[in-house]
């Protein structure tokens, strides 16, 4: 019962917590850049009639999700139909022609 008690008390995930954690300092954040200014995503409300200006990224991002959103559709409409129960109908299908074809040559 001592040994538990010795390998609980060295094993506390609290201890695996950076020393800044409890000095109010977030050891995560990225730090730097603008203080919050209470806009979401720290953006300012345009004027009316302004529109906004994309960042470098969204441009390629949009037309990649979009290519790829209509490659997935593609694919999902034509894929071939390789279901257990499609591939046993074509069977019973030839065997009830083969049972047809050789009652009918007798």
């Amino acid at each position: 019962m001592a040994a538990i008690r010795e390998v609980s008390k060295a094993w506390r995930p609290i201890s695996l917590l950076p020393r800044s954690f409890g000095n109010g300092v977030r050891p995560y954040s990225t730090g730097g850049g603008e203080p919050p200014n209470g806009f979401l995503f720290n953006e300012k409300p345009l004027l009316p009639g302004e529109k906004r200006k994309w960042e470098s990224w969204e441009k390629p991002w949009y037309i990649g999700m979009g290519l790829n959103f209509l490659l997935v559709l593609g694919i999902c409409i034509w894929k071939p139909n390789t279901s257990v129960s499609s591939w046993g109908h074509q069977k019973a299908l030839q065997r009830l022609e083969g049972d047809s074809t050789s009652e009918s040559t007798e």
